[in-house]
């Protein structure tokens, strides 16, 4: 009986002793996570672009004259119109400067954006369009005058239109002058050299250049 009674308790001791414990997965073995190498590709260089050829840069005499205002004269009774320099303080003409002279028919101008030159289309003559169901005549047969303000110093030029010039525009550096002439009802648009005076492009219009 005792014999059976310890087999017993070795028995109920068994079925209550722990769990082994099992075996605890290991961590993988290190490996090498260096990354592979990338084939690198040369950036090509950028094109290099060759400046276009641009005109000549032409400055303006440079003079120690006290500044002055321009008076312009229109003379009636067939007399020529005239431009000279004034004092801004007396109003009175400067004898060093001669006037320049320009058409009995009137003018147009225009000033370049430094207002340093000055282009004046003097009209020696008439031209005539139809207007309204009517005739208009102003001046033509023009001639051009570039105009160095500070030093005073002027160039002539014969046009290549006989019509009145209803529109004249320097280019921002003065190198160039476009005008916008209209005669017998045939309108023009002529380049000019803004220095020389020279005629470098001429081509007709389809509408009148008045705005």
């Amino acid at each position: 009986m005792r014999t059976i009674l310890f087999l017993s308790l070795v028995a109920l001791l068994a079925a209550c002793a722990l769990p082994t414990p099992t075996a605890q997965p290991q961590a993988p073995a290190a490996t090498n996570t260096a990354p592979a190498p990338v084939n690198r590709t040369e950036t090509p260089p950028k094109p290099t672009i060759e400046p276009s050829a641009t005109p000549e840069k032409r400055t303006v005499t440079k003079t120690d004259q006290a500044p002055f205002l321009l008076l312009a004269e229109w003379n009636a009774g067939g007399k020529k119109n005239t431009i000279y320099p004034v004092d801004p303080a007396s109003g009175e003409a400067l004898p060093a400067y001669a006037p320049l002279t320009l058409g009995k028919n009137g003018f147009s101008h225009v000033f370049s954006q430094d207002g340093n030159r000055l282009a004046v289309v003097a009209f020696h003559g008439q031209s005539c369009d139809s207007i309204s169901g009517g005739t208009r005549c102003r001046g033509g047969e023009g001639e051009l005058h570039l105009l160095d303000v500070p030093a005073w110093q002027v160039v002539s030029a014969a046009l290549p239109v006989d019509g009145y010039v209803e529109m004249l525009a320097f280019s921002p550096d003065a190198d160039r002058l476009a005008l916008a002439a209209s005669a017998r009802d045939e309108f023009d648009l002529v380049v000019f050299d803004g220095y020389s005076g020279e005629s470098l492009a001429q081509r007709s219009l389809d509408f009148p250049p008045e705005m």
